[in-house]
C-alpha cells in the first residue's frame, strides 16, 4: 500500500516520543510526591527552616511537568500524575496555613481544581496531627487555633457539591475529613477539661496547705 511503511514510522516516532516523555513524567512525579511526603512531616514536626526553599525545589518540578503536558491532553490525562499533584498541593496549602494563617490560588501554586481541592481535603488530616502535637506540647491556644482553622477548610470543602466525575474521591475526601475534625474535636475537648481539672486541684490542693 502507498504511503502505508511512511504513515506506520511517523506514528511510531511520534508515540516512541511521547513513551519517553511518559516515563520522564513517572520520574518526575515519584519525586514529587517523595518530597512532598519529606516537606509535610517536616512542617507537622515543626521544622519549618528549609521548607519554604524545598516548595521552591517543588514547584520548578511542577513547572516541568506542566511544561510537558501543556499541548499535550493523552500526557495530561495519565492517573499516575494526580498523586504527586495532590501531594504538593497539600504541602503548599498546609505551609501557607501555618506560615501565614492564609491560602494561596490553584494558579499561584500552578495546579489545577481537582488536584488543589483533594490536596486541601488532605490538610486537613495533617492539621489533626498539629493539634495533638501542639496539646501533647501543652501549647493549648495554638490547639485551638489549628482546629479552627480545621473547621475553616472544611466548611469551604462541602461547599463543592460536584459529581463524581467531575473530581472523582473528593467525596471520599469530604467524608473522611468530618470523621477527622469530629475525632479531633472529642480529643482537644478531653485535654482541655482534663487541664482545667488538674488547675482546679492544684488550687485546691495549694488552699488547703
Amino acid at each position: 500500500l502507498y504511503n502505508l511503511n511512511e504513515a506506520i514510522e511517523l506514528i511510531y516516532s511520534r508515540l516512541n516520543e511521547k513513551d519517553e516523555l511518559r516515563e520522564k513524567l513517572i520520574r518526575l512525579s515519584r519525586d514529587l510526591t517523595r518530597h512532598a511526603g519529606k516537606a509535610i512531616h517536616e512542617m507537622v514536626t515543626g521544622n519549618l527552616q528549609n521548607v519554604e526553599s524545598k516548595l521552591s525545589e517543588l514547584r520548578e518540578l511542577v513547572n516541568e511537568i506542566n511544561e510537558i503536558t501543556e499541548n499535550d491532553s493523552l500526557l495530561l490525562a495519565m492517573k499516575f500524575m494526580n498523586s504527586g499533584f495532590e501531594e504538593y498541593a497539600e504541602a503548599q496549602l498546609l505551609y501557607h496555613v501555618l506560615t501565614h494563617d492564609t491560602i494561596p490560588l490553584p494558579e499561584d501554586i500552578g495546579v489545577k481544581e481537582d488536584a488543589y481541592l483533594l490536596g486541601l481535603g488532605d490538610v486537613i488530616g495533617e492539621l489533626r496531627r498539629i493539634v495533638l502535637k501542639r496539646l501533647l506540647d501543652e501549647q493549648h491556644d495554638e490547639a485551638r487555633k489549628a482546629m479552627e482553622q480545621m473547621n475553616q477548610l472544611f466548611l469551604s470543602l462541602i461547599e463543592m457539591d460536584f459529581s463524581k466525575g467531575l473530581i472523582p474521591n473528593l467525596r471520599h475526601k469530604i467524608d473522611r475529613a468530618r470523621a477527622i475534625i469530629e475525632k479531633t474535636e472529642g480529643d482537644l475537648t478531653y485535654a482541655l477539661l482534663s487541664r482545667t481539672t488538674i488547675q482546679k486541684l492544684e488550687e485546691f490542693q495549694h488552699d488547703s496547705d
